[in-house]
């Protein structure tokens, strides 16, 4: 596999142990919370959103990787058609 996606995968499992060993502040916060009837559905639902931002944290800082890539190719190419 590339350099690039031995990173993403990297930074995916960062992330992610970022998000596990947090769960426990959430799990508190959702059973102190009087709003909530169902702890374990806030419990679920925080867990879920938590991991799905980060997911969409790390594509987004692989996608901006890909476009700067991008932008150097294209100038590379138009400089050397000069």
């Amino acid at each position: 596999m590339s350099k690039e996606f031995d990173e993403f995968q990297k930074e995916i499992s960062r992330q992610l142990e970022y998000v596990y060993s947090s769960l426990p502040e959430v799990i508190e916060k959702a059973k102190q919370d009087s709003t909530v009837k169902n702890h374990d559905m806030a419990i679920a639902v925080s867990a879920i959103q938590s991991s799905i931002l980060v997911l969409i944290r790390v594509m987004f800082q692989y996608d901006k990787s890909i476009n700067k890539r991008i932008e150097i190719f294209k100038r590379m190419w138009t400089t050397s058609k000069v």
